[in-house]
């Protein structure tokens, strides 16, 4: 999110706007983590990889 916000080498700042659009794509994901883990640290490589590959951008 930060590179997003602020850019780096390969990439162009983005609005807060524009942040706030991709961060409404994956808060749903989130909230079901919590429900579901006691901790961040039970969320793995493989779950990440699961919820976000049918996300485009």
């Amino acid at each position: 999110m930060l590179v997003l916000l602020d850019g780096d080498s390969r990439a162009k700042p983005r609005s807060r706007t524009c942040l706030y659009v991709y961060f409404g794509c994956v808060r749903p994901l989130l909230e079901n983590w919590t429900a579901t883990r006691g901790h961040l640290r039970e969320i793995t490589v493989t779950d990440v990889t699961a919820v976000l590959s049918p996300l485009r951008g």
